[in-house]
């Protein structure tokens, strides 16, 4: 084969290489335009919530299903935005909305859920003041603050020091397993007899645990916070757990302060 012939062969070898390139180069192109979109990305928009119908998890009755409760009833009265706005109104990532909203497990933080209620019931504002607005906004993050806390415990199991007090109040108010009561004045006795046991909570830091009350009026209100039982209560509760425990009482009366 000569020089003329080499030259040639190489043309016709190019230009069918070039052909062929120019063949596949449209096909692809033509097949990317046809293809679905990749499935990670269509997760991602339904995970987002882009309709802003946002899937409310079944969980089990306790804290978390009341705080997942009353962010879906805010979120729906809050003309159900999306993940993408929430998040641009709260600036958490969309991540956090979604765990805090939609996750089966208690995502995100405190901080994060009090910042998503109060972000839904800002859309829903009315006729109001502004100062009215603030007073609204405090007791609703105080009230998801609570809920998140509780959900927290109930994740973690109960605290070994909050179920030794709680064991030692059932034991009082059924006589048995306990002379705590034969070493706390009668007043006293009566107020916490008459008030209902809203629950523990106990601080490790600080070695304090706080029983909570609901007092049916002003004389029991009174006996019960000011009253010396928490002192032997907490000398009970301290042998019980091995480890010193200071108790704390605080009552929420079921009635007007000053109706006596």
């Amino acid at each position: 084969m000569n020089l003329v012939e080499n030259v040639t062969a190489g043309i016709l070898v190019a230009l069918f290489l070039w052909t062929a390139r120019r063949v596949r180069s449209r096909w692809t192109s033509r097949a990317s335009r046809n293809t679905p979109v990749p499935s990670d990305y269509v997760m991602e928009q339904q995970l987002m919530g882009q309709s802003g119908n946002l899937t409310r998890p079944d969980l089990p009755h306790g804290a978390h299903r009341d705080l997942v409760d009353l962010l879906h009833d805010l979120h729906a009265r809050g003309g159900r935005p999306s993940v993408r706005t929430i998040a641009d109104l709260t600036k958490l990532p969309r991540s956090t909305v979604h765990k805090v909203m939609c996750s089966k497990d208690l995502g995100g933080s405190s901080e994060a859920a009090q910042a998503i209620a109060c972000a839904h019931s800002s859309r829903q504002r009315h006729k109001v003041t502004n100062e009215e607005h603030e007073e609204v906004l405090d007791d609703l993050a105080h009230r998801v603050e609570i809920l998140w806390r509780n959900a927290k415990k109930e994740e973690a199991g109960p605290d070994p020091v909050e179920a030794a007090a709680m064991k030692i109040l059932s034991q009082m108010s059924n006589g048995a397993g306990t002379h705590l009561p034969e070493r706390i004045a009668d007043p006293e006795w009566d107020a916490i007899t008459k008030s209902r046991l809203l629950g523990a909570s106990y601080d490790p830091e600080h070695s304090l645990l706080t029983l909570w009350f609901e007092t049916p009026d002003a004389v029991t209100h009174f006996d019960l916070e000011d009253g010396t039982w928490p002192e032997e209560f907490a000398r009970t509760l301290s042998l019980m757990v091995g480890k010193l425990v200071h108790v704390a009482v605080c009552a929420l009366p079921d009635f007007e302060l000053d109706s006596d």
